[in-house]
């Protein structure tokens, strides 16, 4: 801690540092805002023409191999949670949903937009790659069941009926704690 504030042109040089500066980034993205210039405190919105374009190039950078492996990769290796949470919002702010649910309707010259159908494969695909650790699997499967609750998103039935085994099987969160029903239940709604 004492090096944040001693030298923080070494902490902010980090991947660990760049990573979360990334999420953080992409998340307000998902929110319709933009990332303060630096030394500037207040966040601004995003105008309304071209967000569904920022949030296709975040797809594309996140989804589109470089160097053998996608961006999303890397962030998942650096904080799968975060990510999950961050994906999370994307689908739970209804309009980078409609976004995500009928790309053809925002598509213009330079983007087209990615189907939700299309990023959770690629997520799944990569989780199945990068982890077999149950709770890996458990936090995707509570990430899987928060989403297809909401409206406009049908999931794969396989993906489904693997998520809702997996959850009925849980009784440790991530961090190994032993959970009750009532608390899965909030863990999943959450």
């Amino acid at each position: 801690l004492e090096d944040v504030f001693t030298h923080p042109q070494a902490v902010e040089s980090t991947r660990i540092y760049i990573g979360y500066k990334i999420l953080w980034y992409i998340d307000l993205c998902f929110k319709g805002k933009k990332f303060p210039p630096r030394g500037e405190f207040e966040i601004q919105g995003i105008s309304e023409e071209i967000w569904p374009k920022i949030i296709y190039l975040i797809f594309n950078w996140l989804l589109l191999k470089n160097n053998e492996a996608t961006n999303i990769r890397e962030l998942f290796q650096l904080d799968l949670l975060c990510v999950l949470q961050v994906l999370k919002g994307l689908f739970e702010n209804e309009t980078t949903r409609n976004f995500i649910t009928d790309p053809g309707k925002y598509k213009s010259k330079d983007s087209y937009g990615y189907h939700y159908a299309d990023i959770l494969e690629s997520v799944t695909t990569i989780i199945s790659e990068i982890s077999k650790e149950k709770k890996v699997l458990e936090a995707y499967s509570k990430f899987i069941a928060r989403i297809s609750s909401l409206p406009g998103i049908v999931i794969n039935p396989d993906l489904s009926t693997s998520s809702a085994i997996s959850l009925a099987e849980c009784i440790y969160d991530y961090y190994g704690v032993q959970i009750d029903r009532e608390q899965q239940e909030k863990l999943i709604l959450d």
